[in-house]
């Protein structure tokens, strides 16, 4: 799959956000790399599976949190941790547009358009 290609290119975002993986609890903080309409690279101290289910609570600067689901798609190490590549599931209108706003927020502009090359050879 090293030909795929993102539909919508990833912005660099660094921000905290929480993370709960079905099998857990409770939330826990993590910090985003990057972030598109359709996903986002995470970082993390654990190796998550591929195709594991998870939910991303991500507070944009000023508004309400949005809750997201997302599937791991790729995890690599980075460091002393790993770099977690993760999907959107089943985003309405409503979410694609919070996201968007999220981004804006955090003094991003989506100026950006075009495919972008995945970087992982998975």
């Amino acid at each position: 799959m090293g030909d795929e290609r993102r539909k919508d290119p990833r912005i660099p975002m660094r921000v905290e956000a929480e993370v709960k993986f079905t099998s857990w609890h409770v939330y826990s903080l993590i910090y985003t790399i990057n972030i598109s309409k359709g996903g986002m690279n995470l970082e993390m101290a654990e190796e998550p599976a591929q195709g594991s289910k998870l939910t991303i609570k991500l507070t944009p600067p000023d508004g309400d949190p949005i809750m997201l689901d997302a599937t791991v798609r790729h995890a690599s190490k980075s460091g002393a941790r790993f770099s977690v590549g993760v999907q959107f599931d089943d985003l309405d209108g409503a979410k694609r547009s919070a996201i968007e706003k999220a981004i804006r927020g955090h003094g991003v502009p989506l100026a950006q358009t075009g495919l972008t090359p995945r970087k992982d050879n998975k």
